[in-house]
């Protein structure tokens, strides 16, 4: 399941961005994972949640007034909430 979904988040990042993507890091059992990108920030997310509500706050905090790669990170793992450094 935990795969699946890493293969879900490659096909949205790699079809619908142009985000350089490097790897990807299971942190634990619970299904958080850390999507490492070749411009130095990275992506928090998780795989037991709804991906495409992520994908979709990730797409609006890009389309935002703050532009890659001027920021550390983009944490879409609680629903209803974007946070960024």
């Amino acid at each position: 399941e935990l795969l699946r979904s890493v293969v879900e988040w490659f096909n949205y990042l790699t079809r619908r961005t142009d985000i350089p993507l490097s790897y990807f890091i299971i942190e634990n059992e619970l299904g958080d994972v850390v999507i490492k990108t070749k411009e130095g920030w990275e992506i928090k997310a998780r795989l037991d949640s709804n991906i495409e509500r992520q994908f979709a706050d990730l797409s609006l905090v890009l389309r935002g007034q703050v532009k890659r790669p001027n920021f550390n990170y983009v944490d879409v793992r609680y629903e209803g909430r974007v946070y960024w450094q």
